[in-house]
């Protein structure tokens, strides 16, 4: 995904990453910077607040419960990274007997480096193509699959799980809200630099926070 991006606006000259307060992957960064063609300012827009925390952990403490976990986000690998440090030996052991999924390779890789846990999924980039790998790799009527996720989870991955016999349970561990100074931010950015040549989002909630600020400052946009 990373060398598309690159590859489709290598003419371009800024652009911004709309992206969640404290992320520090810096891998779209350099890949475009690398280029030479253009300068990439990252945004924060959402910010992520955990939820549930005992519950989670409860979960976590009874792996024989459940056929594996999925993960859909480097967030949602920090939540329950929160609560998995706190687990036994034996039971960190016994997680990694089980199937680990995750969207994308940087979800794939926070598994590895906080979890110490071998993920499968990494080749799909959204919750369906996720959801249709799962219903690949699992049994229908098996053991349910730990999900830990975002008060604003998008519905189709349960959905799609549920419509072919896949039992998972999920858990909202962590709420999404907009960063309080993201029209600040936006503002400070257009002064410094000017209006992007192109915008990158990474969620949806990214694009409905941000929406309404760029058309009040007059900002025309198209999604691609």
């Amino acid at each position: 995904h990373v060398l598309l991006i690159a590859r489709y606006l290598l003419k371009m000259r800024k652009v911004w990453l709309i992206k969640s307060s404290g992320d520090g992957n810096k891998i779209y960064e350099e890949c475009l910077q690398e280029t030479g063609e253009f300068t990439v300012t990252s945004i924060s827009a959402l910010q992520f607040s955990f939820t549930n925390g005992p519950a989670l952990l409860n979960s976590l403490e009874r792996p024989h419960d459940y056929a594996g976990i999925i993960l859909t986000s480097p967030r949602a690998v920090e939540v329950v990274y929160q609560q998995y440090k706190n687990l036994k030996v034996d039971t960190h052991a016994f997680w990694k007997t089980k199937k680990i999924f995750a969207i994308g390779e940087a979800t794939t890789k926070s598994i590895q480096n906080d979890l110490q846990l071998q993920a499968i999924g990494s080749h799909t980039g959204n919750s369906q193509q996720l959801a249709n790998f799962i219903i690949k790799e699992i049994p229908a009527f098996d053991k349910p699959l730990l999900f830990p996720c975002s008060s604003l989870k998008k519905d189709d991955l349960p959905l799609l799980l549920a419509s072919n016999d896949r039992d998972f349970r999920a858990l909202t561990c962590y709420e999404t809200s907009c960063d309080p100074q993201l029209a600040q931010h936006i503002k400070k950015t257009i002064s410094e630099t000017g209006v992007a040549d192109i915008i990158v989002f990474f969620s949806p909630s990214g694009v409905d926070y941000t929406a309404p600020i760029l058309s009040s400052l007059g900002i025309e946009s198209g999604i691609l």
